[in-house]
């Protein structure tokens, strides 16, 4: 998993809630993940709550309790028999870890069971203010646990902190050499933190905007202005956003933001504009 960090108040934190998240195996993403849920409520120093798991299909569920006295980090134990289940469904008992990761704002934990499909599972869970009904009929789709690991796969945060991160992203312009458009390698780790925020929205487009400075007859710096968005279109791709979310447009010589009249000027003109649409 690749988690960009993004530090989170501690006297913010809060247990009490539905988390919602897979089991998975985080080294061999052709394993199937399931769904979990948990419902849980601190009380002084002590957590319980009901843990379900959706596989095949099938669920169980059961109550879970743990003491703690480090709220990101504490264990908790299942019942020795089931709250709830499918009929036919084999169950059984079991613990977790609670590791809550500031960087991601996810639950990452270990998961100890008998059950065949879990052994050696990873527990991955993200706060979920969703309002569930544990009752008898499955409350995940049967895609659910994969876009979930897809997220995870892709270094995608919480949707807590994507919210966090789209609100305070900074955008920055993308310079430039004289009359040339390769992109610098100083830009990559800023494109890819573009990407994961589109990646963590949906709804989210990219708009690429592509500028050059005032050398050079109107009809070839439209050419290189596009020239320029097509290779900043080019390497959000490789980061995994699709052709379909990108917008470009190249406006050549007409946008500049300095004065075309010295060597400084010119240079802030040169670049590629990015924002979310």
């Amino acid at each position: 998993m690749v988690l960009i960090p993004w530090t989170a108040k501690g006297q913010d934190f809060k247990i009490s809630g539905n988390w919602t998240g897979i089991l998975t195996d985080t080294f061999n993403k052709s394993l199937n993940s399931y769904p979990v849920i948990l419902q849980v409520k601190a009380i002084g120093n002590s957590a319980t709550g009901v843990f379900r798991i959706e596989k095949n299909g099938n669920f169980y569920q059961y109550v879970v309790n743990g003491d703690f006295s480090n709220l990101k980090d504490f264990s908790l134990q299942s019942a020795s028999k089931p709250s709830s289940f499918c009929k036919g469904c084999a169950t059984f008992p079991f613990q977790f870890s609670f590791k809550y990761d500031d960087s991601s704002g996810y639950v990452i934990g270990g998961f100890t069971s008998e059950d065949p499909d879990l052994i050696g599972k990873t527990l991955v869970m993200e706060k979920d203010p969703t309002t569930y009904e544990l009752g008898k009929t499955l409350l995940f789709d049967p895609y659910f646990a994969k876009r979930f690991a897809y997220n995870i796969r892709m270094g995608i945060s919480s949707k807590e902190r994507r919210k966090q991160e789209l609100k305070t992203f900074q955008f920055e312009p993308i310079y430039f050499a004289y009359d040339r458009y390769e992109l610098d390698s100083s830009y990559h780790n800023y494109l890819k933190r573009v990407a994961k925020v589109v990646l963590g929205h949906s709804d989210l487009r990219i708009k690429i905007t592509g500028n050059t400075d005032g050398d050079g007859s109107d009809a070839y710096n439209i050419h290189l202005s596009e020239q320029r968005a097509k290779v900043i279109q080019a390497y959000l791709k490789q980061c995994g956003v699709s052709v379909d979310r990108i917008v470009i447009e190249y406006v050549g010589e007409t946008n500049p933001i300095d004065r075309n009249d010295n060597e400084q000027g010119k240079q802030r003109n040169r670049r590629v504009e990015i924002c979310f649409i």
